[in-house]
């Protein structure tokens, strides 16, 4: 029972990372009527997996959608990421796998 817990973990972990995700909202988009007058010039942020083209391109749809088609990319950062995670990933340590990537973060302002 725990071996089959874990293996369900492990592939809904698996899973989860295969597409981009919004990190911050840019604050144009934010609504708070409590928000600083300076809001709508806070940046968002779009990570991927580096490397893969078709992940890519659902950031560049994903900051689209968001920013209703107007955008501007003002960085973009490549991170080396380990969640330590046992029986997943590409590395192995000896002792087990423990999943390892680049991220690439967009961090971008709409127009």
């Amino acid at each position: 029972m725990k071996k089959e817990l874990s293996f369900i973990i492990a592939i809904s972990l698996a899973i989860a990372g295969c597409a981009p995700k919004m990190e911050v909202l840019p604050g144009s988009v934010k609504k708070s009527k409590y928000a600083p007058t300076n809001q709508s010039q806070e940046a968002g942020i779009v990570s991927y997996d580096q490397g893969d083209e078709d992940m890519e391109e659902e950031a560049y749809k994903m900051m689209f959608d968001t920013c209703n088609g107007k955008y501007k990319i003002l960085t973009k950062d490549i991170k080396h990421i380990s969640d330590g995670i046992i029986g997943l990933g590409e590395k192995n340590t000896g002792d087990g796998l423990i999943t390892s990537d680049e991220k690439v973060y967009v961090k971008f302002i709409c127009q």
